[in-house]
């Protein structure tokens, strides 16, 4: 059954691959397995479909392009180690249809002003516990994975072999890239809460002092050696750390629902007809 939008059939590909989109996100969403109903979803994906029509639709309308070099530019963002061509079938045109797409978005919201410095204020004030933090230490490790006796054996040779250059001042990040199973990441853990790790490497890593560094110890997953770089206090993150990405938020929800409105009134003044 061919979709006809303002003259302009949109091929049946397209909503297929909407509801294969929609199908594939509600497997990661199984609380909400209502959703799964196929006329819901084929509603929802033939909505989607509709609406990407019409924007692209005033991209045109409106004269908006986006060239190959931004293409290209925008594909090594993405994937910075990838080949410098887009490849792939259809890649270069998805791509450039994306960046078209929220290059309109922006047009079609370019009044929405940004939230004023009070919205921020009042915002924190009545959703501050959002912004609690817990104790956290940021940690690095070196590991050596053992589980037999003779493994667990070669993983404390190999240990106190690093143990020793730390001794020496070899820089932790350095030692753990040469020697630990975890490579290429100079051991990073990155900040750990209670309850986040095993409790005998949180047992450790918060009982160390920023900067210092432990002996070695075991976990189910091995032997390690930790450190402490940072150590951050439980309590609510101040304003002025936050204010950056409230004002974020509030700008996003504002377009959102902005761009929510002109897409109704795109639909409404539009002929969409499925023949």
């Amino acid at each position: 059954m061919p979709l006809i939008i303002n003259g302009e059939t949109v091929p049946d590909s397209l909503l297929e691959h909407e509801l294969l989109r929609l199908s594939s996100g509600l497997e990661m969403d199984a609380p909400h397995a209502g959703n799964r109903d196929p006329a819901l979803l084929r509603s929802r994906a033939l909505r989607n479909v509709v609406r990407r029509t019409l924007l692209l639709q005033a991209a045109a309308a409106r004269g908006l392009r986006v060239s190959a070099t931004e293409v290209e530019t925008e594909h090594r963002r993405q994937s910075p180690g990838a080949s410098n061509s887009v490849c792939g079938t259809g890649a270069p045109d998805a791509l450039a249809q994306e960046l078209l797409l929220e290059r309109v978005e922006a047009d079609l919201t370019r009044h929405v002003p940004r939230p004023a410095r009070a919205a921020v204020d009042e915002y924190y004030r009545q959703h501050r516990q959002q912004f609690y933090q817990p104790e956290a230490v940021e940690a690095a490790h070196i590991v050596r994975a053992c589980v037999t006796p003779s493994e667990c054996t070669a993983a404390e040779v190999t240990l106190m072999q690093a143990e020793s250059e730390l001794r020496m001042g070899r820089p932790f990040a350095q030692v753990a890239n040469r020697y630990s199973d975890c490579k290429g990441v100079g051991g990073a853990v990155g900040w750990v809460t209670r309850g986040l790790m095993v409790q005998e490497f949180e047992d450790v890593v918060f009982a160390l002092k920023p900067g210092a560094r432990s002996g070695l110890f075991r976990t189910v997953f091995g032997l390690h050696i930790a450190t402490s770089k940072r150590r951050r206090s439980e309590g609510f993150r101040p304003l002025e750390e936050v204010r950056l990405q409230i004002a974020a938020d509030l700008f996003a929800a504002a377009r959102h629902q902005a761009l929510s409105h002109q897409l109704a009134q795109m639909e409404a003044g539009s002929d969409i007809r499925l023949v």
